[in-house]
């Protein structure tokens, strides 16, 4: 098995994933993954999405 490369190249930038984690109301977990070019920059996208999170439809097909 080959090693996969986590960092994403985009405009010019290295993007690298980082797992943000929330809990509900009855105390289970739930993770998400997000792409920033450092961990301060991950906070503040963890932020954004904090402000200014809404819910959009339910997926019911993923193409690959």
């Amino acid at each position: 098995m080959s090693d996969t490369e986590l960092c994403v190249h985009h405009e010019g930038r290295d993007w690298y994933p980082f797992q943000v984690f929330y809990s509900d109301a009855d105390g289970r977990q739930f993770s998400f993954n997000i792409y920033a070019i450092s961990r301060e920059h991950a906070a503040c996208v963890v932020d954004d999405i904090r402000n200014t999170a809404s819910l959009g439809n339910q997926v019911v097909k993923i193409i690959e």
